[in-house]
Parts: C-alpha cells; sequence; structure tokens
C-alpha cells in the first residue's frame, strides 16, 4: 500500500499559516475583481499554500502535484490564444 497520504511533521504552526493564507487568498480574490494589479499577489499566494499541503504528505510524488497546483495559471497550461507568428513556408 502505497504512503501517499500518511501525515509527515505538519505542525499546529503549518495549520495555522495555511488558515492565514487561504483567508488572505479569498481577499485578494475579492480585489483582483476590481483591479487587475492583485493577480501576481494571488498567484504567489496559491504557490505558498501549495508548498504548506505538500508538507502533509510523505510520497514525493504527491508533493510535486501540490507544488504544481500552485503554479500561475498560465505555466500550468498552454495559452488560450493561438500564436499569430505566420508560417515560414
Amino acid at each position: 500500500m502505497r504512503k501517499s497520504h500518511r501525515a509527515t511533521g505538519f505542525t499546529k504552526t503549518d495549520e495555522e499559516l495555511l488558515e492565514r493564507l487561504v483567508k488572505a487568498r479569498l481577499r485578494i480574490a475579492e480585489l483582483m475583481l476590481e483591479k487587475l494589479v492583485y493577480a501576481p499577489i494571488f498567484e504567489r499566494l496559491e504557490q505558498e499554500i501549495a508548498a504548506v499541503e505538500a508538507r502533509r504528505v510523505e510520497d514525493p510524488l504527491a508533493r510535486a502535484r501540490a507544488i504544481l497546483r500552485g503554479l500561475p495559471s498560465d505555466a500550468a497550461r498552454p495559452p488560450d490564444t493561438p500564436d499569430e507568428t505566420p508560417e515560414p513556408w
């Protein structure tokens, strides 16, 4: 049986930090509806949340997936707009 969800050194301090980060992300998400300038802060909070959540599990693959979930959305998927560069032929 895999140990992917076995708890590790996740502490009460980590839990409190995670709670604060999630609350901050919610507030920044609300601010982003008014001004997009908050997007980098939102993306950084997502990365920090993923890093803290990754400490909950021992399995390296599960930690890697948690970290990747925190990547900025444009780095995790291809762009929505097609490339306008003309073909060489």
